[in-house]
């Protein structure tokens, strides 16, 4: 029997792996653009607050001490580029984490709704959810730009739990980041945090998640009461 009646999810990061095909969309743009390319790992530790924060980010890395407006000015130009490398990209080299397929398959035949809560853009999220497989798993997909704000607002999680008529009590995020976890705590609900995702760089733990988990085994046996499946 589940532990809960809602589990909502974060993307990157949590479910898929989509740091390379992130990074290559970011320096490709940055290359068009006449900018210099940035280190993977730096890129990578951007990830979090959906691509036009993201790119705005790398612009700072890559041009002189400039003001927030220069910045947008050159995110006009750039984000154009951006979209169009990303949007053909997107979901070709991202892959679901381990264990991811054989958790959601259990929890959908435990009849248990599931969503995606990411601060990716609608778009690119159903693109790389239906490029790995993982679509059809989702009763819904709320982006970055779905609602007037976006995580670690509480306000994503709100709108699903209202959607489903699920309390908060019985609602479980899972997340990579501090984002994830203050959206959690922002809307009441179980803060789950994997290990293996992004975060700046930074241990996710520091965050104090409600439950720290290593692989999605974990989460299995956590959601379901299955401690046998619970590594130690």
């Amino acid at each position: 029997m589940s532990r809960y009646k809602l589990l909502s999810f974060d993307l990157d990061g949590t479910l898929v792996h989509t740091a390379p095909e992130i990074v290559q969309a970011c320096n490709e743009a940055l290359v068009a653009c006449g900018y210099g390319e940035l280190p993977d790992a730096q890129i990578e530790h951007l990830i979090g607050n959906g691509t036009y924060e993201l790119m705005r980010k790398a612009l700072e890395r890559v041009v002189a001490p400039t003001s927030e407006s220069t910045l947008d000015f050159l995110l006009q130009d750039i984000m154009p580029v951006f979209n169009t490398i990303y949007g053909e990209v997107s979901g070709t080299r991202g892959q679901p984490y381990p264990g991811v397929l054989d958790a959601l398959e259990e929890f959908k035949r435990q009849s248990i709704p599931m969503v995606v809560v990411t601060n990716k853009e609608h778009f690119f999220a159903i693109k790389v959810l239906k490029n790995t497989g993982l679509l059809d798993y989702f009763d819904g997909v709320v982006g970055g730009d779905s609602l007037s704000k976006k995580k670690p607002d509480a306000l994503p999680l709100n709108h699903c739990m209202t959607h489903f008529d699920v309390q908060a009590c019985d609602t479980a995020h899972i997340g990579d980041s501090s984002i994830d976890v203050q959206t959690a705590r922002a809307a009441q609900v179980c803060a789950i945090a994997v290990s293996f995702g992004y975060n700046g760089g930074e241990p996710v733990a520091t965050s104090k998640p409600d439950l720290l988990i290593n692989h999605f085994d974990e989460l299995r046996g956590h959601v379901l009461n299955r401690p046998s499946l619970i590594s130690h």
